[in-house]
């Protein structure tokens, strides 16, 4: 749930950089090197202005979707307010 995550990033950064203007359709990405070329400086300028991370809680964080918005969220230095596993 990679894809998921960074998207949500995406949204987060737009909220703090346009606020007024809607979050486009979201491109297409042949690898994970290209998306996160793609949204990483929409990230980085938002932590600046919003003088933070993003924060997140990942429900099923050892499951098949939440490991990759676990990992997508530690390589990109989010706010984990918690993270479950439900087993």
């Amino acid at each position: 749930m990679q894809i998921g995550s960074a998207l949500a990033a995406r949204v987060w950064a737009r909220q703090y950089l346009n606020p007024t203007e809607k979050t486009p359709i979201t491109e297409t990405f042949d690898s994970y090197a290209e998306l996160t070329a793609h949204v990483k400086p929409f990230l980085e300028k938002a932590k600046v202005r919003a003088g933070r991370s993003p924060s997140v809680m990942v429900i099923g964080a050892l499951g098949k979707s939440g490991r990759g918005a676990t990992e997508i969220a530690e390589r990109w230095g989010y706010t984990f307010d918690a993270h479950y596993s439900l087993t």
